[in-house]
């Protein structure tokens, strides 16, 4: 099957899954405060979900903000934003922790070694090791919990301290500023 024959696909199985909520009726309701009653009456499985839904989103490469103009919905915009910043920093030193233990096997490569080579030669390289904390919190703060960046911050072999706190830093920006954007749209 051709990339295009599976985009296809893909796009008219999530167009029939619409249709089909739509005519169940399981989406009447679904406002603001529908889906906040909705996820208020999970209980304590509310945060639990959204956390698993924040990590699987965060694979697919969802932008973060769309999780945390959920949370501030479901949550109110401070119930909101500490739940989704938990949620983005559980998810960033988790991917981090497992990049970290994939890279260090990687490491070892000659064809590795011999790539790095060049990169460490270029001024990202450079800058990223004279300011690591203000680096990954402003590289955080472009690309909150993008994979791919936290591939490179640890395939840049930049201490855990700068990573963590760089991270804990840059991701707070977005999730406040979100937070405080939905709280205005919404009243």
């Amino acid at each position: 099957m051709t990339a295009r024959a599976r985009i296809a696909l893909a796009v008219v199985g999530l167009v029939a899954a619409g249709v089909a909520l739509r005519a169940s009726g399981a989406l009447d309701g679904l406002g603001v405060e529908g889906l906040r009653a909705q996820v208020l009456g999970w209980g304590w499985l509310g945060p639990l979900a959204y956390g698993a839904l924040f990590a699987v989103g965060a694979l697919l490469h969802l932008p973060g903000y769309l999780f945390v103009t959920a949370a501030a919905l479901a949550y109110g915009p401070v119930g909101g934003a500490l739940l989704a910043y938990a949620a983005a920093w559980l998810y960033v030193m988790a991917s981090g922790g497992a990049a970290r233990h994939l890279a260090a096997s990687m490491r070892a490569s000659p064809a590795v070694e011999a790539r790095m080579g060049k990169v460490r030669a270029s001024w990202a390289w450079r800058l990223l090791h004279r300011k690591p904390v203000v680096a990954v919190a402003a590289l955080r703060c472009a690309l909150p919990t993008n994979l791919a960046l936290t591939s490179a911050l640890v395939a840049a072999d930049i201490s855990p301290r700068a990573f963590i706190l760089g991270s804990t830093l840059g991701l707070l920006p977005q999730v406040l500023i979100t937070a405080a954007l939905v709280s205005a749209a919404t009243g």
